[in-house]
């Protein structure tokens, strides 16, 4: 089966099982979006399940869409099963928004926060500056942000700092 070739770690290579899931009309694909960050919880004093941790470890995963959505992946999350009567393991899709993913990501992975997200820098304003662009522009650049994994806010900005870093360099030399 062919993956995204943008994908950061493909959930096959690290050991677990790819999950696609339907939530809400909308689809959360392991093996199509963005792999972000793993928190594994092999702490075996306080185990969350007598299934034995070593065997089977909690984990949890921050995923991207292309579109770009997060969502979280519970691996083997403890929980029980009607149908045979006992505690059971189950892996469980958590679609979030932004704001949650970033609290989850200050929490086990803060130096990705600023891949995925804009964060205005502390002390620093930000503005609005609104662009008249031509559609196919727009769609293009949104293809880029896509591509690389952000937001076409933060892709457009970082390609005016380029520019203004290059522009700055040419007059340097001059």
């Amino acid at each position: 089966m062919l993956t995204a070739p943008w994908l950061v770690k493909p959930v096959a290579a690290s050991g677990w099982t790819p999950i696609k899931q339907v939530i809400n009309g909308r689809a959360y694909n392991t093996e199509t979006s963005r792999f972000i960050h793993e928190y594994l919880d092999n702490d075996t004093s306080k185990p969350r399940h007598s299934f034995g941790m070593e065997q089977f470890p909690y984990a949890e995963q921050m995923f991207r869409t292309r579109f770009g959505k997060f969502f979280l992946i519970l691996r083997n999350e403890p929980h029980w099963n009607p149908a045979i009567d006992e505690l059971d393991l189950q892996d469980r899709v958590i679609p979030v928004d932004p704001e949650q993913a970033i609290k989850w990501m200050e929490k086990y992975c803060n130096e990705k926060i600023a891949d995925y997200v804009d964060v205005p820098e502390a002390g620093e304003p930000s503005t609005t500056l609104t662009l008249r662009l031509d559609k196919v522009l727009k769609i293009f650049l949104n293809a880029a942000a896509v591509h690389d994994g952000v937001s076409m806010n933060l892709w457009c900005v970082r390609a005016l700092e380029a520019a203004l870093k290059e522009n700055n360099q040419k007059e340097i030399q001059s």
